[in-house]
């Protein structure tokens, strides 16, 4: 029995490493995403800011047409870096969520062996009182006396 609690605590303790392994891959996708919606917002702003200073230089009619041209080629990579980041972003949560249920289930897992582990130490600990009742009692019943 000894044999059988110390190899689910082993096993208990691999699903605990499991467990924090898959913690820490979820603390660095929420850093990811953070940094994902920060560019986000910078490329939008960015995107925005082009688009308004390029429709105020389409008055001026001053402004020449290779200038539009690179003004209209600067937005439309902004544009694609914001939408690449968005794509990313996705692509990332997508991911959390997934590390998240894998994190859920491990805690299921290290919760069901810790119940096992404690139902097998309280099974451990009564087989170890009935064998040293058991061998008080044929002490007792050697030397005459009587056991309940």
């Amino acid at each position: 029995m000894k044999f059988k609690i110390d190899r689910f605590s082993r096993i208990k303790g691999l699903k605990e490493t499991e467990e924090e392994l898959f913690k820490a891959q979820l603390a660095r996708l929420d850093e990811l995403l953070e940094e994902l919606r920060r560019k986000e917002m910078q490329f939008a702003s960015e995107y925005d800011a082009l688009a308004n200073a390029f429709a105020v230089q389409n008055r001026g009619i001053s402004t020449s047409l290779a200038q539009l041209w690179a003004q209209r080629q600067e937005i439309e990579c902004v544009r694609e870096k914001h939408s690449y980041v968005c794509r990313l972003r996705a692509r990332a949560e997508e991911e959390r969520k997934r590390v998240l249920e894998e994190l859920l289930a491990k805690r299921v897992e290290v919760k069901l062996m810790e119940k096992l582990l404690e139902r097998l130490e309280r099974e451990y600990r009564a087989e170890l009182l009935r064998i040293e009742q058991r061998g008080l009692d044929e002490m007792g019943q050697r030397r005459g006396g009587f056991s309940l």
